[in-house]
């Protein structure tokens, strides 16, 4: 199989603005998860190598393609220790994105308790794997455990990243409800518009 060249990738990763075109975590930056590229139409079904056919991922959510190459990616990167911090970055984002929407749905006249406690439930349950990940991460690398950085204050262009990625999850978690029910035959998809 022909790899694609450092250059085209780049320029995708740099026109979809260094964000997962499906979770919108940060890729290819300083602090970013590790990068991937990957085609909309799979080579096998006819796909080019164009530009057009090409999307940023992040290597968490290209794992998750439907393709015996994806599942060995997932395979691969879950049992590398030295990719265990970009999944946990990963894992933190899609934390952090879910509760955003959550709690922007959320309705204080007509409170859901049942649902918010539910809710804090099953982030609690998750975010116990994060620590645990971490915890195995430090044991399979004890430098970790040294690394000092502080997080820096937002400057106005980090914060503006930031929203971009959001949209990016907003949106693609608002695209996969409605596949969700369609597969389900709760609504029918006719008519339905995804924003670009």
């Amino acid at each position: 199989m022909v790899e694609l060249s450092e250059e085209l990738k780049r320029a995708v990763w740099q026109r979809d603005g260094f964000r997962c075109q499906e979770c919108g975590v940060a890729v290819a930056q300083k602090n970013g998860c590790k990068p991937q590229t990957h085609h909309i139409k799979p080579r096998s079904a006819g796909g080019t190598d164009e530009q057009g056919n090409l999307i940023t991922l992040c290597v968490t959510c290209h794992a998750t393609k439907n393709s015996l190459g994806h599942k060995n990616l997932f395979i691969k990167t879950a049992t590398t220790p030295k990719d265990t911090p970009s999944h946990i970055k990963w894992l933190l984002w899609e934390i952090s994105t879910d509760l955003l929407v959550f709690t922007e749905n959320l309705s204080p006249l007509n409170f859901p308790a049942q649902q918010v406690l539910h809710r804090i439930q099953q982030l609690g349950k998750t975010l116990e794997s994060v620590r645990e990940l971490t915890l195995d991460a430090i044991k399979e690398n004890p430098r970790l455990a040294e690394n000092k950085s502080t997080v820096p204050y937002e400057s106005p262009e980090t914060q503006e990243a930031i929203l971009r990625g959001v949209k990016i999850s907003y949106w693609s978690r608002h695209q996969q409800e409605v596949l969700d029910e369609e597969v389900r035959g709760d609504s029918p998809m006719e008519g339905a518009s995804f924003p670009t």
